[in-house]
């Protein structure tokens, strides 16, 4: 699994023991990014700050035409190819 260097200690730390793709699933992983969102995002709005994620097992790519050339985002692509998990996340709201 990639992470960046603070993930990497962070994890250490708690002596989890995680294998690829599953650490994805795992709340201790997924409480460890909202931790690192919440303080990256702590000055800003409440309307700025990201409410929900999901991580994913892949990034973004040029191949599924997710992103341009310019490795700018393009959502309406990702919306349609990322339908089922965007739902997901908000299915227990309704």
């Amino acid at each position: 699994m990639e992470r960046n260097e603070d993930g990497l200690h962070s994890l250490q730390e708690q002596q989890l023991e995680l294998t690829w793709p599953g650490a994805l699933e795992d709340e201790r992983v997924e409480q460890l990014f909202r931790e690192r969102i919440d303080r990256q995002l702590q000055t800003l709005s409440p309307y700025e700050q990201v409410g929900k994620f999901t991580l994913l097992p892949e990034p973004f790519s040029l191949e599924r035409e997710e992103m341009t050339a310019k490795l700018s985002l393009r959502r309406d692509v990702i919306m349609n190819n990322r339908a089922a998990v965007i739902e997901a996340m908000y299915q227990d709201d309704s």
